[in-house]
């Protein structure tokens, strides 16, 4: 079968489809294997499934796996015989892109994702889309591109902006004996009652909105006046009030 028409984006489509379809077959093949093991050795119930029926279940996973191999052949023999470059993203940690599964900063146990979006693409191309999460072992002069220094560059304003707005109390560490051993304390900056860390300090966090402020003193204000019987001037204040700061209220944030 002739597979020189096809792009080395397509070929290498129809390879990330089978690497994905190879790797959940030979977990099923390794969880009945070990199941198998666990119930010869009388460590595991069988629930109602004989060991036959376990073994038909792992011939058959097996054959599916054979076919899946046999099924790559075409397009690997294709790749080899016209070479290409590639681009493979780890998808267990961080997730770095990669030039092949075969990087020295990767383990046997790492999981990948192809990108054959960028297959026969340049490096120049896939830091563009990728930047700094190119890997530097296979892709050593992509620190120097300008889209690596731009994503960089972009990436320390979001975490300097994260970090300026944060409370300054995030990470003190209470030394008043009145909050000592509680899981929850008020921080001694903004007045949020806020979690603390196993060691003991303030877990980050923001200081509340205008909103969140106006919002309390006006529930402080009718409290007072609940406690004087003036409950009716209290829900005219309280709905008066609301309406006044609604336009600071934050819009929700997105998911994701």
């Amino acid at each position: 079968m002739s597979l020189s028409h096809l792009s080395p984006k397509e070929v290498d489509t129809k390879l990330s489809e089978l690497y994905t379809q190879q790797m959940d077959t030979e977990r099923w093949v390794y969880s009945i294997r070990e199941g198998l093991k666990k119930i010869k050795a009388g460590r595991q119930f069988a629930y109602g499934r004989s060991v036959e029926d376990r073994e038909k279940e792992l011939a058959e996973a097996t054959d599916k796996l054979v076919g899946i191999l046999d099924a790559q052949v075409p397009y690997a023999e294709e790749y080899s015989r016209r070479r290409w470059s590639r681009f493979f993203l780890v998808t267990s940690s961080i997730g770095h892109v990669h030039s092949s599964m075969r990087c020295s900063t990767t383990y046997m146990s790492t999981e990948w994702a192809w990108l054959p979006e960028l297959s026969g693409k340049s490096e120049s191309e896939a830091v563009k889309q990728h930047g700094e999460k190119m890997c530097t072992v296979c892709f050593p002069s992509a620190p120097a591109h300008p889209a690596w220094k731009k994503a960089v560059a972009k990436r320390e304003e979001e975490e300097k902006a994260k970090q300026d707005a944060l409370c300054g109390g995030s990470g003190y560490y209470p030394t008043d004996t009145a909050n000592r051993g509680r899981k929850y304390v008020r921080c001694m900056v903004c007045g949020e009652t806020v979690s603390r860390t196993p060691n003991g300090n303030l877990r980050s966090h923001q200081p509340p909105s205008e909103y969140e402020v106006k919002k309390r003193e006006i529930e402080k204000t009718c409290r007072e006046m609940d406690d004087q019987h003036r409950w009716d001037e209290a829900d005219k204040y309280r709905r008066q009030a609301m309406k006044e700061i609604k336009h600071l209220k934050p819009a929700p944030k997105k998911l994701g």
